[in-house]
């Protein structure tokens, strides 16, 4: 059984609705999802969600011999298949293929995803940090003054430290730093 897939083109916000819809009437469907995570602005709690990768559109996958495009098109969430003068055009199942594959490996999930882990990450090791206390020698690990030894002065809050640094341009400065921007010098 080779599939020809086309593609569909769904009503606003219905590419879920088209897939369930096609699927229940025996198409094969699918709709490319891309995973993400973002932070609620008041509580700050994680919100997972998939949301598709080419909003309004999805591939529909028929038999040779079972193209029924107006029986597809009354699947509900579907508006019209893409083509030329009216004719949906077939898409290779070797440019579907790709997409199918790259899904399954991640390639789609979201960078907020990938960003808030490695804040979970940091988060793990910023517990140790976090004991500095005045008088311990750090060296900034990131931004202008990376690199840079310094003799922690005084921490401020819980995420700065006043950081007296070695001799820059010859003249020894006093800097608020980030604890996360700093390690501690053996």
């Amino acid at each position: 059984m080779t599939l020809s897939w086309f593609c569909a083109r769904t009503n606003p916000r219905c590419e879920g609705r088209a897939v369930a819809s096609l699927s229940d009437k025996g198409f094969a469907a699918y709709s490319p999802r891309i995973y993400s995570v973002r932070l609620h602005h008041r509580t700050k709690a994680e919100i997972e969600r998939f949301s598709p990768l080419m909003v309004g559109y999805v591939f529909v996958g028929m038999e040779e011999a079972a193209r029924h495009f107006g029986f597809a098109r009354r699947c509900d969430g579907v508006k019209a298949f893409l083509g030329v003068n009216g004719k949906p055009m077939p898409i290779s199942a070797k440019a579907i293929e790709p997409l199918f594959d790259a899904e399954f490996r991640g390639e789609f999930n979201d960078i907020a995803a990938n960003v808030l882990q490695r804040r979970r990450d940091s988060r793990q090791v910023k517990g140790e940090r976090l004991s500095l206390s005045g008088g311990e020698l750090v060296q900034v690990a990131s931004g202008i003054f990376a690199t840079k030894n310094g003799v922690v002065a005084k921490i401020m809050n819980r995420n700065k430290a006043l950081v007296r640094l070695e001799e820059c341009v010859g003249v020894m400065e006093e800097v608020t730093v980030d604890v996360d921007a700093l390690r501690l010098v053996a």
